[in-house]
C-alpha cells in the first residue's frame, strides 16, 4: 500500500510540475447516480448494482487542479444467494482538467477515501481505506454542468478486495459569482 500511495503522490506532483497554470478553478457542488460494476472476487459474488452520491469541488488558487470531496452509497445484490453488500464512504480526490476548446471539458481524477462495507444477510460490517481514479467529461450548459465519469475504486474489508467501477451521470452547480 505504501508503494501505491507513493506512486499516486509522484503522479500528482509530476502533473502539477508539467501543467501550464490554468485560470483559477471555480467551486461547485454536485450530485450523481449510476451503475456499479463489481470487479474481481467481488464481481464473482455480486451482480451489477447502483450508487448515488454528492460532493463539492474547490479550486486551488491558480493551480491547474482542484480538490473534490464527496460522499457515496452503493449497493449490489449477491449472485445466486440472498443478501447484498452496501458500501458507504467518502473520498478526497484531485481533479485535473484536460485543456480543450468548446463546451466538452474532459478531466482525470485520483483520490483516497474511507469506506464501510456491510453485508446485509449476516450484518457483518468493516471499514477501511480505499483508492480510486478515473476519467470524466463535463458538458457545459447555461448555469449547470452535466458530467459523465467512470472510475475504478477499491477498498478492502474482511480480506476481500471490493474493486468496483462506478459509472456516474450527474449535474454540478457553480458556487459564488461568475
Amino acid at each position: 500500500m505504501k508503494r501505491t500511495t507513493l506512486a499516486v503522490l509522484a503522479a500528482v506532483a509530476f502533473t502539477m510540475a508539467m501543467a501550464v497554470p490554468a485560470a483559477a478553478q471555480k467551486s461547485s457542488i454536485g450530485i450523481g447516480a449510476g451503475l456499479t460494476m463489481p470487479m474481481g472476487d467481488y464481481g464473482d459474488a455480486d451482480k451489477m448494482g447502483f450508487h448515488f452520491g454528492a460532493g463539492a469541488k474547490f479550486g486551488l488558487g491558480s493551480a491547474p487542479i482542484s480538490l473534490r470531496i464527496e460522499g457515496s452509497y452503493s449497493t449490489t445484490s449477491h449472485d445466486g444467494v440472498d443478501g447484498k453488500f452496501n458500501i458507504m464512504g467518502g473520498m478526497a480526490s484531485l481533479v485535473y482538467p484536460i485543456q480543450t476548446a468548446g463546451s466538452l471539458k474532459p478531466y482525470a481524477l485520483f483520490g483516497v477515501g474511507y469506506f464501510n462495507v456491510k453485508e446485509t444477510d449476516s450484518d457483518v460490517s468493516e471499514s477501511g481505506v480505499g483508492f480510486g481514479g478515473g476519467l470524466g467529461v463535463n458538458f457545459a450548459m447555461s448555469s449547470t454542468n452535466l458530467f459523465v465519469e467512470a472510475r475504478y475504486v477499491t477498498s478492502k474489508a474482511a480480506d476481500v478486495n471490493f474493486g468496483r467501477v462506478p459509472l456516474t451521470v450527474g449535474v454540478s452547480f457553480p458556487l459564488g459569482a461568475k
